[in-house]
């Protein structure tokens, strides 16, 4: 399968996803991560670790204001950005248990108008399956003012300013060209802004109502949402000229080759769509428990959870790190040996560009939610790499 490099996948958000491998880290977390706020990389930061059920490990550092008055606090609410993306993939796999649908149906058969084409015109077959793991040939635009196909027709990333609908949204990707063949290759996509419109579809209501029906509700989480109360949320720096600035509504942030546009105020907005791929917010408890209701336990059934924990991609080294591939719960670790890590075969990890990433070690019952305030910082490959090494070395049993 080959790997589209394209725009912003060659940015930190996903290039330091896509794999997460460094040798030593012979200190401490909380040494680690004193370092990480003392050198000025992160404004604050919450991390929670699960190990067999219990919480072993929790921190909350640094500060949540420009001022460096109001310490930040681990049940504090965050942006999840790309977070919700397993919100979303998590509730595909429960309708699936559900019989409301299969892995492999054509998504036309809940959204019969979205039938975007390939560069010569015909219209392929787009499942579910491709969407859950990003091969359906779709794209991302980060920068109104870029020249993509996507920025072109309009497409919302869900980080943005924007009042369209869900239903407007899909109907700007569905006029945009698909970049290979389903099934053929891989791009970080809005993938699951369709997959949420499917939901929105099955459900009969709105995402967010889907979502707490499907996940919040029975899992008891409290926080998640599409839509914040004013100011619930924390603030969000980013790093200009070696120095944290705080992001203020509409703004415009240079990542490596790549501008991209953020409204942190988008989610206050009553009238912006409900985001699957970065739309939705909480805390890092509530994050935590879903990791660990994805990792053990009767919310999803033993059979989903072995065909959830399947690479669908296999390693390529055109694009992964060593090690990785990926499948319908984001990267996951085909090779530890190769990535340099005591984590079990067929981990799972993602994160999102406000400055978050988790991860589940199903081999060794281990769960952790990294989440701070500081957007592209936590999703480098640099900062990556060495907290999963910090995190393998010190919360597993060497392989």
């Amino acid at each position: 399968m080959e790997i589209k490099r394209r725009g912003f996948i060659l940015s930190s958000l996903a290039t330091g996803l896509m794999g997460c491998s460094m040798k030593n880290a012979p200190q401490s977390t909380d040494e680690f991560l004193d370092g990480i706020i003392r050198n000025g990389a992160m404004a604050g930061l919450v991390m929670l670790v699960a190990r067999d059920g219990k919480l072993i490990y929790q921190t909350q550092k640094g500060f949540k204001d420009a001022e460096k008055t109001t310490p930040i606090n681990y049940d504090d609410n965050f942006r999840y950005a790309s977070l919700s993306k397993l919100f979303i993939n998590t509730a595909i796999l429960r309708l699936f248990e559900m019989g409301k649908l299969r892995l492999e149906q054509n998504i036309r058969d809940f959204l019969p108008n979205f039938a975007p084409k390939l560069l010569d015109g015909k219209t392929p077959t787009i499942t579910i399956s491709h969407l859950l793991t990003h091969s359906a040939g779709l794209n991302y635009c980060f920068n109104p003012h870029d020249n993509s196909d996507y920025c072109k027709a309009g497409v919302s990333s869900g980080l943005d300013s924007s009042e369209i609908s869900l239903d407007e949204n899909l109907k700007r990707i569905a006029n945009a060209p698909l970049s290979f063949q389903p099934g053929t290759s891989w791009q970080y996509s809005v993938a699951n802004d369709v997959l949420g419109a499917a939901i929105e579809k099955i459900m009969g209501k709105n995402l967010g109502a889907a979502i707490d029906e499907l996940i919040n509700q029975p899992l008891g989480l409290k926080s998640p949402t599409f839509v914040a109360n004013p100011n619930s949320i924390n603030p969000v720096f980013y790093r200009k000229d070696n120095q944290l600035k705080l992001m203020d509504g509409e703004t415009i942030v240079r990542n490596a080759d790549d501008d991209i546009s953020f409204d942190t105020n988008r989610i206050y907005n009553k009238n912006a769509f409900p985001s699957g791929g970065a739309g939705m917010g909480g805390n890092a408890p509530d994050f935590l428990k879903l990791l660990e209701a994805i990792r053990i336990g009767d919310f999803i059934n033993p059979e989903t959870r072995k065909i959830a924990k399947n690479p669908i991609i296999k390693e390529n080294s055109n694009y992964f790190e060593p090690g990785w591939g990926f499948g319908y719960l984001f990267s996951n670790l085909i090779n530890p040996k190769k990535a340099n890590l005591n984590f079990g075969r067929n981990s799972v990890c993602w994160g999102g560009v406000y400055g978050h990433i988790w991860l589940i070690d199903f081999e060794n019952k281990l769960s952790f939610a990294f989440l701070s305030n500081t957007v592209f910082q936590a999703t480098s490959i640099g900062f990556k790499q060495a907290l999963f090494s910090n995190i393998s070395s010190n919360f597993t049993a060497p392989n």
